[in-house]
């Protein structure tokens, strides 16, 4: 009992840690004009996730077990909760990569050049996954307790659904583009006046390659972090009483969501650059 305690406490503060660089990174994006861009909008909504989710496990490890089990309304704000910060951090790595699959996918289309595509990608994000949660209003006993088959729903909704979708538009923008620059090199051999617009469209590709590639990677690690406890509450719901296993898997997920928060700081050159510029001047002087 001692050591789980121990556990719970370490994954606390991981998950206090984790939101406040999250927090940090958004605050960066929020008030730094020159950090107000597509790319980082969305980060910026990653990192909100990720404060949300955090947050709410902090929370549930603090006050597991007071909740009123009389009040229906507190139950369902409790599984509604719980579902969107499971779901919010996949949902918002599929926003993006919506977003980049539809600029890249359909360059013509008017819609997607104007800057009101990136909040519709962002709020639309958000509306999506308040809707897939709000099945847990009223699915649980009288207890409290969760019912067996909304333990398949998160599972489907935060891990299976994002994958396939996530997957699905990611073979299909590399496709795209493996097509689109096997064409420039043909039309660079066959007409002699494109030597400019070859290397602008190779520069677009570069630049869009790497933006889906730190995506995926984070987005893997998401999926790796999390899946373990997802399947743990799915068996729980099953068969209850594997409170042990759970949070021995929250603690891979705390460490994961970690991981996300940190490779982001470190992939946004601009952003690492204005933090530890500072500091390198004090060190020469």
């Amino acid at each position: 009992m001692y050591t789980l305690i121990i556990l719970v406490y370490i994954q606390l503060i991981i998950f206090i840690i984790t939101a406040f660089f999250a927090f940090l990174y958004l605050c960066l994006i929020l008030f730094i004009r020159r950090f107000h861009n597509t790319n980082n909008t969305f980060i910026a909504n990653i990192c909100l996730s990720i404060i949300i989710s955090a947050a709410y496990f902090v929370v549930y490890f603090q006050f597991q077990g007071m909740a009123g089990y009389d009040s229906s309304l507190l139950c369902s704000l409790f599984y509604l909760a719980f579902n969107i910060a499971c779901i919010s951090i996949p949902y918002s790595f599929l926003a993006l990569t919506v977003h980049r699959f539809c600029i890249i996918i359909y360059p013509q289309n008017r819609l997607f050049k104007k800057k009101q595509w990136t909040p519709i990608c962002i709020i639309s994000h958000w509306i999506f996954q308040f809707l897939i949660s709000t099945a847990f209003f009223g699915e649980y006993d009288i207890y409290c307790n969760m019912k067996i088959f909304m333990g398949y729903y998160t599972f489907i909704t935060a891990v299976m659904m994002p994958l396939v979708i996530k997957s699905a538009l990611d073979i299909r923008i590399f496709i795209h583009v493996r097509h689109s620059t096997h064409r420039i090199r043909i039309q660079a051999f066959t007409v002699s006046n494109t030597g400019s617009t070859h290397n602008n469209q190779l520069k677009i590709t570069r630049r869009d390659i790497s933006v889906l590639k730190h995506t995926i990677f984070t987005f893997l690690v998401f999926i790796i972090g999390w899946t373990p406890v997802l399947l743990m509450n799915l068996i729980d719901s099953i068969t209850p009483g594997h409170i042990v296993e759970i949070i021995a898997c929250m603690y891979v997920s705390a460490c994961c969501t970690f991981i996300i928060i940190i490779y982001l700081f470190v992939c946004n050159r601009d952003v690492r650059q204005h933090l530890f510029n500072p500091l390198r001047r004090c060190f020469q002087h």
